[in-house]
């Protein structure tokens, strides 16, 4: 009886209750902080939400689009929908829009793109298209057509300042050998203390050998 009543104190004094039932509610929520601490997806008995494609499809598609097969005709005869080839053939589609880009730059919010640039180094050009209509999580705000000098201001915004003090001990640690912002944020990828958004960077060699 003893022992009953240590162990009852004990749970009053972890819980702040002494109720078996609230007990239960209590570890129902605890295990599932636990699960998203881990990264554990929840059930989903109903099968909801959308489900990738294997990646055999996923290659079957781009494989047929660079042979030239049209979009219709490959979501017809693998029996998936128009915007599902769209979204497995982005990759190469964005290399054909502007053949003398060599990168691309995806700001994000999270996991969410907010602005796409196409990168142009040789001829100092660059293409914008924001995915979000909230202004103030795109990379260029209401400037839609941004030239070299904004881009380059825009890149300065992302990474360490080159007034920064002991800035050689921090780009050392970077591992870049001089200031360059671009050099910095393939570093950093642009992450800032003060926000949630950073850069996702493409090279176009790496999309042909890919999908290639």
């Amino acid at each position: 009886m003893e022992k009953e009543q240590k162990l009852l104190c004990k749970c009053l004094e972890i819980f702040g209750t002494d109720d078996p039932e609230q007990w239960k509610k209590i570890m129902k929520k605890a295990k599932k902080y636990d699960d998203l601490m881990r990264g554990v997806r929840p059930a989903n008995p109903r099968g909801a939400g959308r489900k990738g494609l294997k990646e055999e499809k996923a290659d079957t598609i781009r494989r047929m689009y660079r042979k030239g097969v049209s979009v219709a005709r490959i979501a017809r005869e693998l029996s998936v929908s128009r915007p599902t080839v769209y979204r497995y053939v982005e990759e190469i589609r964005r290399w054909e829009r502007h053949p003398s880009v060599q990168m691309q730059l995806e700001y994000m919010y999270k996991d969410r793109v907010c602005t796409v640039i196409d990168v142009d180094w040789k001829n100092q050009t660059v293409y914008v298209e924001n995915r979000t209509n909230q202004l103030p999580l795109t990379a260029f705000g209401v400037n839609k057509t941004p030239g070299w000098e904004e881009f380059r201001e825009f890149l300065e915004d992302r990474c360490v300042p080159g007034t920064r003090f002991h800035l050689k001990e921090l780009l050392r640690d970077m591992g870049v050998d001089f200031y360059d912002p671009m050099l910095i944020i393939e570093e950093t990828k642009g992450r800032m203390a003060e926000d949630d958004q950073w850069i996702r960077i493409h090279y176009r060699e790496d999309a042909l050998c890919q999908n290639g």
